[in-house]
């Protein structure tokens, strides 16, 4: 009897030795996954909201995401900063629209201004390098399209001192026009 006690103790001892060194590797892997994956935790903003977000270093992906309620567009106010020539950001709407600077070529330094997404969705993306951080700050506001959007390309010719001709591109499906000559 006494021996199968130790054997049940050693047993025991055994079991225990072999989820510790378990759970040390088990560490291990998700430390060193650490270094290859950035998680970056976003907290839900709405329409009218602001956030600051102070990136990690060696981030290099979608930063941000904001989406509208469906059928209105959003706007993004920009402010912080990216260090200067060491880390870059850019701003698309949901179909890849370059918003504000572009991959190709993105902003770094000082962040301002306020960009339009038609589609309501905004992506926030970024670069950095291993060293430096710093905050930006964006404030999402969301809105209904306008109901006569603007015509483009507008162009005017004068054929006479009483006639011209005038053209544009309509703005959306609109089949009237108003006009107005004003002297």
């Amino acid at each position: 009897m006494k021996s199968q006690r130790i054997l049940s103790d050693k047993t025991l001892n055994l079991n225990v030795n072999q989820f510790f060194i378990t759970m040390k590797k088990i560490t291990l892997i998700l430390f060193l996954l650490s270094f290859f994956f950035n998680v970056n935790a976003q907290s839900s903003v709405g329409c009218g909201d602001s956030i600051d977000i102070t990136y990690e270093s060696s981030f290099n992906g979608l930063l941000y995401s904001f989406s509208a309620p469906s059928g209105q567009y959003a706007s993004v106010t920009v402010g912080g900063e990216a260090e200067n020539s060491w880390d870059f950001m850019w701003i698309t709407d949901g179909s890849g629209n370059d918003l504000y600077g572009s991959s190709a070529s993105p902003i770094t330094g000082v962040l301002s201004g306020t960009y339009e997404s038609t589609d309501g969705t905004i992506l926030i993306y970024l670069t950095s390098d291993s060293s430096v951080t710093r905050t930006m700050t964006f404030e999402f506001n969301c809105y209904d399209p306008p109901s006569c959007i603007a015509p483009t390309a507008l162009s005017a010719t004068v054929t006479s001192s009483t006639e011209a001709t005038v053209s544009w591109t309509a703005g959306d499906s609109e089949t009237a026009w108003e006009y107005v000559v004003q002297a």
